[in-house]
């Protein structure tokens, strides 16, 4: 029996949203520290597009984390 790890398998992604001054700068400064690509003032509708340029093949992101302002949360019905 061949088990196969699905395409992406060891990938991570994280979503940082909250309310202003709840700490998504600090958050995301962490993160960083700890070697995740973060991206900040990410409208929702480009976390697809990235999540999959993150997954193609010979790309070397294996962990994204996003800040989305939640008063976007208008454009969350795109994701």
């Amino acid at each position: 029996m061949t088990t196969e790890k699905p395409p992406f398998a060891g990938f991570e992604v994280l979503l940082i949203t909250g309310m202003s001054g709840a700490g998504r700068t600090r958050a995301a400064d962490s993160m960083e520290d700890m070697g995740w690509y973060v991206v900040d003032n990410m409208p929702p509708r480009l976390l697809v597009p990235l999540v999959d340029m993150m997954t193609s093949a010979g790309s070397s992101l294996h962990r994204l984390a996003a800040v989305i302002d939640v008063r976007s949360r208008s454009y969350f019905d795109d994701l």
